[in-house]
């Protein structure tokens, strides 16, 4: 039975505006059960809130781009108009055409 694989802090770069902004993320420890995120300009580090690597580059990247604070549900829900955009494109391209009437009707 092998080891666990160990894992280490690493740095994914992020593009904010045309610059180039290096994040290092530091692996969860006993103490801290998330990635934490570092750049330049930060205090300290700050949790992705995320124990896989994957969701956590990705969480590090959405903090750089909205000034360091973690995206919350209502940030990114849709506003009924733009909900209702998507419907119409989904309903348009029905083919039959009761199921692009009903769809449609539904909408209105």
């Amino acid at each position: 039975m092998g080891r666990r694989a160990k894992r280490v802090k690493q740095t994914i770069t992020v593009v904010v505006n045309g610059t180039v902004v290096p994040v290092i993320l530091h692996p969860p420890t006993r103490p801290r059960r998330a990635w934490y995120a570092y750049w330049p300009g930060l205090v300290t580090s700050k949790s992705t809130g995320q124990t896989d690597f994957e969701r956590a580059a990705l969480a590090a990247e959405n903090m750089v781009r909205n000034g360091g604070k973690i995206r919350t549900v209502t940030e990114t829900l849709l506003s009924d108009e733009e909900f209702e955009a998507i419907q119409r494109a989904h309903y348009d391209r029905k083919q039959d055409p009761q199921a692009k009437a009903s769809g449609l009707a539904v909408l209105s």
